[in-house]
């Protein structure tokens, strides 16, 4: 960036964010991998198959998580996917969903998984509207 000092602020939260907070990795994984999705953001899905398969996502979830499936089977899962989906379209997030997200990962990591989808659409739109080229090696999937 050409901000040095916002860029390191930028990094320092999303350092927070993955590495320093409550939320589970592959809960965090599984919803930055549907932002990238749901928005077609290569760069982001592409640098982030590897940190969902650390996390415990295994192959064939996030192959269908690419595809589009419905994680009903995962039903953590489908309700992270429903709350990404919710903020990325801007809407009041139902308080059913809510409560059963805070119950199964409590208050602070429900509010860590709010932000880190949150998180994410921001950089989306800065690669989308930046034209953010994707590192050597890389392709896109949604092309």
């Amino acid at each position: 960036m050409n901000y040095p000092q916002l860029a390191e602020r930028f990094a320092e939260f999303g350092t927070l964010l993955r590495f320093d907070g409550v939320l589970r990795a592959d809960v965090r994984e599984l919803a930055i991998l549907t932002v990238a999705r749901d928005l077609h953001v290569a760069y982001i899905w592409e640098t982030h198959q590897e940190s969902a398969g650390r996390a415990g996502l295994g192959a064939a979830l996030i192959a269908g998580v690419l595809a589009g499936d419905d994680l009903s089977a995962e039903s953590l899962y489908a309700k992270a996917q429903a709350l990404v989906r919710h903020l990325l379209r801007l809407e009041v997030v139902p308080q059913s969903l809510q409560d059963e997200l805070v119950g199964a990962l409590s208050l602070p990591g429900f509010v860590q998984l709010s932000v880190v989808i949150n998180y994410y659409r921001m950089i989306a739109g800065l690669a989308i509207g930046f034209e953010f080229p994707l590192p050597e090696g890389m392709r896109d999937p949604f092309r």
